[in-house]
């Protein structure tokens, strides 16, 4: 599983494997920079006017992979969604010591975190999180498994080739 330009380059089966599990992450590196901001981001971000047009450009796309004939964009308001900030209690500056402020924050937080936990194991969510948890372990798997094999693979391979070079002489 090698191949060669010249003799001076020379891929073996490895760096043919490196390169091909790297295609991945290249090509989403450069399809992200391509990719919009989500509506989401930009309306939490107080950017209303650039979320209805990623949200009109995406309303027009989905017509035309339809096939069927534009409809007017008929959305004039956008409700926006709570803000991370909403979801913390805040305290005044004046009640409560820093360190009473920091364990309320850290509560809240910790309930955040918690409720959005459960989130994943509601009825409409559940056979989603399962799935997830499935590809999840199976992607795990299979990268542990290859880098606790390919250097025993490779070990094995390179005895082989050295034991095919070697001339054995037996001298009685």
């Amino acid at each position: 599983w090698g191949f060669s330009m010249g003799t001076e380059l020379q891929f073996h089966s490895w760096r043919v494997f490196v390169l091909v599990a790297a295609l991945p992450a290249i090509a989403s590196l450069v399809g992200l920079t391509f990719m919009p901001e989500s509506p989401r981001f930009l309306l939490e971000h107080a950017k209303h006017d650039e979320a209805w047009m990623i949200l009109k450009q995406v309303h027009d796309t989905n017509w035309r992979a339809k096939g069927q004939p534009e409809k007017v964009f008929t959305v004039t308001h956008i409700k926006a969604p709570k803000t991370a900030e909403d979801e913390f209690i805040e305290i005044q500056s004046a009640t409560g010591t820093p360190v009473q402020r920091w364990a309320v924050r850290s509560l809240t937080l910790c309930k955040l975190v918690l409720r959005n936990i459960a989130s994943l194991l509601s009825a409409e969510l559940r056979f989603a999180t399962l799935f997830m948890a499935v590809i999840w372990f199976c992607m795990a798997f299979s990268y542990y498994g290859l880098s606790v094999w390919f250097p025993d693979m490779i070990k094995h391979l390179q005895y082989e080739e050295y034991k095919a070079k070697v001339k054995v002489s037996r001298t009685t």
